[in-house]
């Protein structure tokens, strides 16, 4: 994910994850919820080496995340009756597996 902007421990720096963010944003390949996530990540790995005493301090402490409410890709809604229905008949239709069976499938 930041291999490109990151390959030593030492060089954890605020710039170079805001400027992935920027690179990301900019290339409008992934949503916000998913940058904000990958920046959570490498933001707890850095609190994790203030902890352990590898680091002195967070550098990424400052960054913010963006607003994921402004970039839904996907707008999440109930199902209808009709779609409950269809799916309670297809699941109703498909045989069913243990999950001993299922582990067999792949041996």
């Amino acid at each position: 994910m930041f291999q490109d902007c990151i390959n030593t421990i030492s060089k954890i720096r605020r710039e170079k994850i805001e400027e992935w963010i920027a690179n990301k944003l900019q290339q409008n390949e992934i949503s916000h919820s998913s940058i904000n996530m990958c920046v959570g990540s490498v933001k707890s790995f850095a609190n994790y080496l203030v902890d352990i005493d590898v680091q002195q301090r967070n550098p990424l402490k400052s960054i913010r995340l963006l607003n994921a409410d402004l970039d839904r890709r996907f707008v999440r809604r109930a199902m209808t009756s009709e779609e409950v229905k269809r799916l309670l008949k297809a699941a109703s239709v498909t045989s069913t597996f243990r999950s001993a069976d299922r582990a067999q499938e792949f041996f």
